[in-house]
C-alpha cells in the first residue's frame, strides 16, 4: 500500500504517466498497480527484491509517501481437522509448522454446559496469499481447506461490512429493528433492518446474510478485495434465470392439435349425383376425424423416421395411403360431368357461389 504522507498533496493529483515513470525508475516493472477509492495505490509484485525496494520508498512523483504491506492480501487462513494436532498447544503448532509459513493458530472450542470442549478443528494463519494444499505435522500429512469467515455484522447499527468500533450509526435493536435500545430485553415482533423481512438481523436465513457469506467465499477462494468480491456476488445474484435445455426439448415435443374448420356447408358423397347440405353436427364430427387422422399419420411418420435413422437407411418413399374402393352399385361418372352439376345446383338466396365449395 502506497499512501501520501502530506494531507495537502495526495496521489490523486499526480497523473498516471508521472506515477508510472516514477515506479519504473525507482523499482522496475510491477505485476499490477491499482488506484483505490481513497486515492492510495495498491501495488502487487512477486519479486522479493522489488518488495524490499517498495518498502524503502519515501516519495513518488514528487509526493511524500509511506509504503506498508497490505493487512489482509499478504496472508491467508486455512482450516485443518486433526484430533492429534488440536491437543497440542498454540506455541507447539506454530513452531512445528513454521516451515509451511504458519504465523498463528487457533484451536476451536465449543461450550459444553459450564465448560468448553476442544474440537478437532484448528484455524491456521499463513504468511502467503494462498494456503498450501497440505501441511506435515510430525508424522501426519493433513489436508488444508480454505477458511471462509462469517460475514462481519456491526452490533450497533446491525449493518454488514464493519464493526462496532468503526460504526457511525445509531444503536439499533437486532430483534425489532427500532433505534435507541438493544435486543437484551426486547419482546417486540422480529424485523430485519437489512432485508425488511420478518426475522432478526442476526438470522442466517436472511438473504442479505447469504449474500455477504457469498462475498466472503469469493474473496477467500480468489484472494481478491472486498469490492471486487461484492461485485461478483451481486452479478451472480442478478443473473437472469435460464430455462434448462431439457425442459425446452420436452416442451417442443408436446404437440397440440388445431381445429380444422370446414369452409363450406356442402358435401358430395360418392353415392350421390350432386352436392347435399351438411348439418353443423356432421361438420364437427368430420373436423374431429380429420384432426385425429392427421395426428396419427404424423406420429406414424415420426416413428418411421426414427426407425430409418437407427437402421442407417434414409426415407425412400412416402407412406402408402389405403382408400376404400368405390361402391359397385353406383356407377362413377366422369369428373367434368360431376362438377358440372354445381352449375345447376340450387343455392340459397343471398349466398355467393364463390363460397359454395372450396
Amino acid at each position: 500500500m502506497i499512501q501520501s504522507r502530506d494531507e495537502n498533496r495526495s496521489l490523486e493529483k499526480a497523473t498516471i504517466f508521472a506515477i508510472g515513470k516514477s515506479l519504473k525508475a525507482q523499482v522496475g516493472t510491477l505485476d499490477n498497480v491499482k488506484r483505490l477509492q481513497r486515492g492510495d495505490l495498491l501495488v502487487q509484485t512477486n519479486n522479493k527484491k522489488y518488495s524490499e525496494m517498495l518498502l524503502g520508498m519515501t516519495s513518488l512523483a514528487d509526493v511524500p509517501v509511506k509504503v506498508s504491506p497490505h493487512r489482509s492480501l499478504n496472508c491467508c487462513k486455512g482450516v485443518v481437522r486433526s484430533r492429534d494436532l488440536a491437543r497440542c498447544t498454540k506455541e507447539e503448532i506454530i513452531s512445528g509448522l513454521q516451515k509451511h509459513g504458519v504465523i498463528d493458530a487457533v484451536v476451536i472450542s465449543v461450550k459444553n454446559g459450564s465448560e468448553r470442549r476442544i474440537t478437532n478443528t484448528v484455524i491456521l494463519s499463513f504468511n502467503t496469499p494462498q494456503p498450501p494444499q497440505h501441511v506435515t505435522a510430525g508424522y501426519l500429512r493433513i489436508p488444508v481447506a480454505v477458511y471462509i469467515p462469517n460475514p462481519l455484522r456491526c452490533y450497533q447499527c446491525q449493518k454488514f461490512g464493519h464493526g462496532r468500533l468503526h460504526c457511525k450509526g445509531q444503536q439499533t435493536c437486532a430483534r425489532c429493528g427500532d433505534t435507541g435500545h438493544d435486543d437484551t430485553d426486547c419482546q417486540k415482533a422480529e424485523y430485519c433492518v437489512n432485508c425488511k423481512g420478518d426475522h432478526a438481523a442476526s438470522s442466517k436465513a436472511c438473504p442479505k446474510w447469504k449474500l455477504e457469506q457469498r462475498v466472503q467465499q469469493i474473496r477467500a477462494e480468489k484472494n481478491i478485495s472486498f469490492t471486487e468480491s461484492r461485485k461478483l456476488a451481486v452479478a451472480e445474484q442478478q443473473q437472469p434465470f435460464q430455462t434448462p435445455l431439457a425442459s425446452v426439448v420436452s416442451s417442443s415435443k408436446t404437440r397440440q392439435l388445431k381445429s380444422v374448420q370446414v369452409q363450406t356447408d356442402l358435401t358430395w358423397p360418392r353415392t350421390a349425383d350432386k352436392p347435399i347440405q351438411v348439418t353443423q353436427s356432421q361438420a364437427i364430427r368430420s373436423t374431429t376425424t380429420v384432426s385425429t387422422s392427421t395426428a396419427t399419420h404424423e406420429d406414424a411418420s415420426s416413428a418411421d423416421d426414427e426407425k430409418s435413422k437407427k437402421s442407417g437407411k434414409g426415407k425412400t418413399s412416402h407412406p402408402k395411403i389405403t382408400r376404400p374402393p368405390p361402391s359397385q352399385n353406383v356407377p362413377v361418372t366422369d369428373t367434368p360431368n360431376r362438377y358440372a352439376v354445381l352449375a345447376t345446383s340450387p343455392m340459397e338466396e343471398g349466398e355467393s357461389s364463390s363460397s359454395a365449395i372450396t
